[in-house]
């Protein structure tokens, strides 16, 4: 598993190597949508409870690769840590 860290939250984000990148994408995609069934596939597919899945998905970018919480482009990596608000960005949508 690893641990990052939104310093724009103070929040440990946990995230389980048994997600594959099929997995990921579909997390992302759902998320978009429909946020507690987000919350709910991350629980199934992990270890994670539910208040960790939620913090995981909170922190997921759109399409775009646009930050989550300010709207600044955010580079190809699959996770950042925006430049201008801190905010840690998981980048899984394709």
């Amino acid at each position: 598993m690893s641990i990052y860290y939104c310093q724009r939250c103070e929040t440990s984000i946990d995230v389980p190597e048994e997600l594959s990148l099929q997995d990921k994408n579909e997390i992302a995609r759902l998320a978009k949508r429909a946020m507690m069934q987000a919350i709910g596939l991350v629980s199934r597919k992990s270890h994670l409870q539910p208040g960790e899945a939620k913090a995981l998905t909170s922190h997921l970018t759109g399409q775009d690769r646009i930050c989550h919480r300010c709207v600044i482009k955010q580079t190809e990596q699959e996770v950042t840590v925006c430049p201008k608000c801190k905010a840690l960005n998981l980048n899984w949508a394709d």
